[in-house]
């Protein structure tokens, strides 16, 4: 059996800022070398739709970071810690499976569809906020959507 460590991947740079201003061609690139993984400095790196999906339902086999992630960040004992080793992705097993399956149903297509409305309004209203700026940051910009979008629901402004 091959390891990863002795395939020829391609190296993807996902930490500078030239993959962030456009990652394709480096996806491109990566996909000729090898069909559906890549390295980087940050670890291994899945470019193809059907391994992401694959590798998502193998949660007997696999475990997020989490635990490494605050060491290396050397936030043991914070909330942060806290937050990092309970969140959803970094369960595993009947745990994950239980709250998974608690909120599968809101993520169904058509339960989406219900929070369209909401959806749409909350992109216009942080896009107006960037409009102004002549700039774009996404990675800014989706780290307060899916906050916003999910207390719209809650009722909360």
């Amino acid at each position: 059996m091959t390891n990863a460590a002795d395939l020829d991947l391609f190296d993807m740079p996902i930490g500078g800022q030239i993959f962030a201003n456009d990652p394709d061609p480096f996806m491109r690139v990566a996909r000729a070398k090898h069909p559906w993984l890549a390295k980087s400095d940050f670890g291994y790196v899945l470019t193809e739709y059907d391994a992401i999906k694959d590798v998502l339902f193998m949660d007997d086999k696999l475990k997020t970071p989490a635990a490494h992630i605050v060491e290396i960040m050397g936030g043991e004992g914070t909330n942060w810690a806290r937050f990092q080793h309970q969140c959803l992705i970094a369960l595993d097993g009947g745990d994950h499976r239980r709250i998974r399956t608690a909120v599968n149903g809101a993520f169904l297509p058509k339960a989406v569809f219900a929070y369209r409305e909401r959806i749409q309004r909350v992109v216009s209203e942080l896009l107006d906020q960037w409009a102004p700026k002549g700039e774009f940051d996404f990675e800014d910009f989706a780290s307060r959507f899916p906050v916003a979008v999910m207390f719209g629901l809650l009722g909360i402004p």
